[in-house]
């Protein structure tokens, strides 16, 4: 590729008869030779190999817009709500949601650009005092059932540190119960 946007622009992932799959590519470096990378295949055995292909030319000139056919939105349509990759620069106050919904977070607090730190899977957001994600409008139906998936890693150990915690909202706090990401519930009924 011809600038540093374009790395990893030209990676493809197939099924085992070659038939693509949507991919959402989130960073990669050619120098560090790193990147992060999320597909759906359109299927996994529970009895026999499944065959998934990763493909590559070397050569591109960007990306599949998100919501093609094998855009990043298409990676995520079995149910889920939002998908944080927290790889944006934390100065800009937006956190970008990489499903179709558009439940961009809103920073919410005073955060410098250090803050965006090397973490568990790809890039993390060192959440420090009062900063948390406003998650404004996502909805999730009370009877319905869902799982909340974070990493999280208390430098302090001063406290029994709270990830989530619900009380008429769900939320992401830290060790000092400052709230760190909120999801509000309502009832369709």
């Amino acid at each position: 590729p011809t600038t540093s946007a374009l790395v990893g622009t030209d990676i493809r992932v197939t099924n085992g008869s070659n038939v693509e799959v949507p991919r959402e590519l989130v960073i990669a470096s050619s120098t560090a030779e790193t990147g992060e990378l999320w597909f759906k295949a359109d299927s996994i055995s529970s009895t026999t190999d499944t065959v998934l292909k990763i493909w590559y030319n070397g050569s591109t000139i960007g990306d599949y817009a998100s919501s093609t056919t094998y855009g990043s939105q298409n990676v995520w349509t079995n149910g889920f709500e939002l998908v944080y990759h927290m790889n944006e620069d934390p100065t800009t106050d937006v956190i970008f949601d990489s499903t179709s919904n558009s439940n961009h977070g809103v920073a919410t607090g005073t955060l410098a650009a250090s803050d965006l730190i090397t973490g568990q899977l790809g890039s993390g957001v060192s959440f420090e005092g009062d900063w948390y994600i406003d998650m404004l409008d996502v909805v999730i139906a009370a009877d319905e059932d869902f799982t909340v998936s974070a990493w999280n890693r208390d430098d302090s150990h001063a406290n029994t540190t709270t990830i989530f915690g619900a009380s008429g909202d769900l939320h992401l706090s830290d060790s000092s119960g400052n709230y760190l990401q909120d999801i509000g519930f309502t009832s369709d009924t």
